[in-house]
């Protein structure tokens, strides 16, 4: 299986949304994505991520996991 990040940027592209459409989509900060990704991780907010993982229909405990939180 893929890890959530890689499906992430998988639904990212496919959906042809720049972050900050996806994370206006989500009503996510857009800060959020680039803190996960520089693995600040002690900075996400969980409903942030929560929402994220709705968005990618995955599971939300599944995707804090992967994120580490």
């Amino acid at each position: 299986m893929k890890n959530l990040m890689e499906l992430y940027e998988e639904y990212r592209f496919s959906s042809g949304l720049s972050m900050n459409k996806l994370a206006n989509l989500g009503e996510i900060d857009v800060s959020f994505y680039s803190r996960l990704v520089n693995e600040k991780r002690n900075s996400l907010n969980v409903l942030d991520a929560a929402r994220l993982a709705k968005i990618l229909n995955v599971p939300e405990e599944k995707f804090l996991k992967s994120i580490g939180l």
